[in-house]
């Protein structure tokens, strides 16, 4: 399994500070088949956003949070994925 996370700037107000930043989460996970000796490549991508607080901790916690629902959004994806592909056999 490989993941990768981009982070960039999703809004900024009028003072051209930043106000909410988006990251975007992609991972790609091989699947061995044993029984047929298959492989399959799938690639899942999640996104979300997060406000930037006036508090650097605040901001870091709603970074922090974000990451783990994103993380947890990927790992429901890849369990769906795997108990839909073992049910076709």
């Amino acid at each position: 399994m490989k993941t990768s996370k981009e982070k960039g700037i999703k809004e900024k107000n009028d003072s051209n500070q930043i106000t909410k930043y988006q990251i975007k989460v992609n991972t790609s996970v091989i699947i061995n088949n044993l029984i047929s000796g298959t492989k399959r490549n799938l690639n899942f991508s999640v996104d979300g956003s997060y406000d930037v607080s006036n508090n650097h901790s605040t901001t870091i916690n709603n970074q922090n949070n974000l990451e783990k629902n994103l993380a947890k959004e990927i790992a429901d994806l890849i369990i769906k994925e795997l108990i839909l592909k073992n049910n076709d056999n």
